[in-house]
């Protein structure tokens, strides 16, 4: 018994250092459906980690949210979504009926110098349901139409035209750190 138990441990011990080891891919998207797309959202008011622990219960419920991690350390919460099941116009929709935090969705730019910035703010500007783009250190602070459809594919879609590309939260976070996944 005790020598099974040993070699479990072990085969999860490889398992688990393959896994924190692996390179992230570098896409703005995961791999596997193409409707999937990664999300930053800054979020006012994410102040515990109970809080988060509920932020991430209530957008795994939703149908589409494929994975969550949220952090009250940085007011923070990363989401994977199939759009092709939830829009993000839907999802913000969603947050405002049961969350009562201010959501900011950030969008990052690689290389992300003052002059792509700008561009960048410019381009996101012209796309159907943002309300308004603000450069910031770390990239495009977006806020959107609320009476407007939105997908984020429109997003990129609009970087691309203007030659610059979007920043893979995911492959940004610490290692170690799992995200919760839905169940759809």
């Amino acid at each position: 018994m005790g020598r099974r138990w040993g070699m479990w441990a072990v085969v999860s011990l490889v398992a688990a250092v393959s896994l924190l080891t692996a390179e992230p891919t570098k896409t703005d998207k995961p791999e596997g459906n193409k409707s999937e797309v990664v999300l930053l959202f800054l979020v006012e008011g994410l102040r515990s980690p109970e809080k988060a622990l509920q932020i991430e219960r209530t957008l795994l419920s939703l149908k589409g949210v494929r994975k969550v991690m949220a952090s009250a350390e940085g007011q923070r919460v990363i989401v994977v979504l199939d759009e092709s099941q939830l829009p993000l116009s839907g999802l913000l929709a969603e947050l405002k009926k049961r969350e009562q935090e201010r959501w900011s969705l950030l969008v990052g730019i690689e290389p992300s110098d003052e002059k792509n910035l700008a561009r960048a703010e410019e381009a996101l500007k012209g796309v159907k349901g943002v309300a308004m783009a603000k450069a910031t250190k770390e990239g495009i602070l977006v806020l959107w139409d609320e009476r407007a459809p939105l997908r984020y594919r429109d997003l990129l879609t609009a970087l691309e035209k203007a030659g610059l590309k979007a920043v893979n939260w995911l492959a940004k976070q610490p290692r170690g750190r799992e995200m919760r996944q839905g169940s759809c």
